[in-house]
């Protein structure tokens, strides 16, 4: 699943017996031009038309997004880059 846009995303993938799921990790740990009055660990960002506030470490800039795409796609999920939980 991709979500939020045109400039913040998050992506989470989860496997066929839906016993693992794999959330993607920002690099930079900040977002450009993104409002963060707050100064704490949450942005503001609107996925499938509700806004909630998400951990930081799970927004990613559009490169980042694009990036983790390519991971999915690639079937490789680096640690830096991803955080997995369940079982494989």
């Amino acid at each position: 699943m991709i979500g939020g846009g045109p400039d913040v995303f998050i992506v989470t993938a989860q496997n066929s017996a839906q016993t693992r799921i794999a959330n993607a990790i920002s690099e930079s740990g900040t977002t450009e031009g993104e409002d963060d009055d707050d100064d704490d660990d949450t942005i503001g960002i609107t996925v499938g038309e509700q806004a909630i506030d998400y951990p930081r470490e799970y927004v990613l800039i559009r490169s980042e997004a694009l990036r983790a795409l390519g991971d999915l796609s690639s079937g490789v999920l680096p640690s830096e880059r991803w955080e997995v939980t369940g079982d494989a």
